[in-house]
């Protein structure tokens, strides 16, 4: 979720070839079409436009490589958290048009501070050389490297007048209910344009290390949990155990008055039965107890510091437990115990 509420959204929707050259050439002239299969995508929240360009910033005392963006003030604020991660100054503005935003490497590379003039130059879609002179109203939070966006962004009007492209865009990107549930809206909106002219890609693919880092966690803690059931099934079945032998004689007077072998078995399954039963109750309970304390005051982690170089991940986690692991949990709690 923070990965995505970053910077990528859910799903975006570029020309084809985009993905790789990443050029003003690949750009949709026509979005409307787009534009109108996206607002009917099912489970839509919100969606934005960017325009994309490289090109040199410029300032008095040095100068240095850009990728730049065009935004929608508005829109991109319903998309993405990038607002969130400004350290100085404030994020563009409806009413801008001269303004920029830059990261934090980007501004000490540059040597400006908020209110300076940064000049950005770049190849206009006719091949003329095209520059602008603007003044950096926001500093974005980035740790030591630049995240996607090696520079920073600007309003969306005044890069489509700077690149003279009139109303083309780069992409739209969207945010859905959930990033779990991505993959059918990826094909629904890809039945609705032009395969030829539009790709739409997930997040699984333009954030392809996150999905390969979520898919080893799975994996990992599947492990984990196979061998922590192991060793629990094992103190069940230690207890269970004391719990018969103990009983023994109990059981022969039992089985002396007519009880049948089945029978003992089935007081002792229903015991264990019970036993699990008490137990994934108070687990459950207390581990609700725990998740929901956290998910309103949120898990300070220290340590997420060391992903910050990568990715600005905030230092406080706020947990969430869907119903789903309740139910898996509580059933694996109770098959371990009849099992053992």
């Amino acid at each position: 979720e923070r990965a995505t509420a970053y910077w990528t959204g859910h799903l975006v929707i570029h020309a084809k070839g985009f993905q790789d050259k990443k050029s003003i050439d690949y750009r949709m002239e026509n979005p409307d079409q787009v534009r109108r299969a996206v607002a009917a995508l099912p489970r839509m929240v919100s969606w934005s436009e960017r325009l994309y360009f490289s090109g040199l910033a410029s300032s008095p005392s040095n100068s240095m490589g850009v990728m730049m963006a065009g935004v929608d003030p508005v829109r991109e604020r319903t998309v993405t958290t990038m607002h969130t991660q400004i350290v100085q100054g404030r994020e563009l503005e409806p009413a801008d048009d001269r303004a920029i935003v830059l990261g934090e490497k980007s501004v000490g590379e540059l040597g400006v501070e908020l209110g300076d003039k940064v000049v950005v130059m770049t190849q206009a879609a006719d091949g003329a050389l095209a520059a602008e002179a603007f003044r950096l109203v926001g500093v974005i939070k980035t740790g030591k490297s630049d995240f996607v966006i090696r520079g920073g962004h600007i309003p969306l009007k005044a890069a489509q007048r700077m690149l003279g492209v009139g109303r083309a865009i780069s992409e739209i990107v969207v945010t859905v209910q959930s990033p779990r549930e991505v993959a059918p809206l990826v094909e629904w909106l890809a039945a609705r344009v032009d395969p030829a002219t539009y790709e739409v890609l997930s997040w699984k693919e333009l954030l392809s290390w996150i999905d390969g880092m979520t898919q080893f966690q799975d994996a990992v803690l599947m492990v984990v949990l196979v061998i922590v059931f192991a060793i629990v099934s094992f103190g069940i079945l230690n207890t269970l155990l004391m719990s018969v032998l103990e009983r023994v004689r109990e059981f022969g007077v039992l089985m002396a008055i007519g009880t049948t072998p089945m029978q003992v078995v089935g007081i002792v399954m229903w015991e264990a039965f019970f036993l699990g039963t008490l137990g994934m109750i108070a687990g459950d309970g207390l581990g609700a107890t725990i998740v929901a304390v956290y998910h309103r005051r949120g898990l300070p982690l220290p340590l997420s510091k060391a992903f910050q170089d990568s990715f600005p991940f905030g230092d406080v986690l706020y947990l969430n437990l869907p119903l789903y692991y309740f139910a898996v949990s509580s059933l694996a709690v109770l098959l371990t115990c009849l099992l053992a």
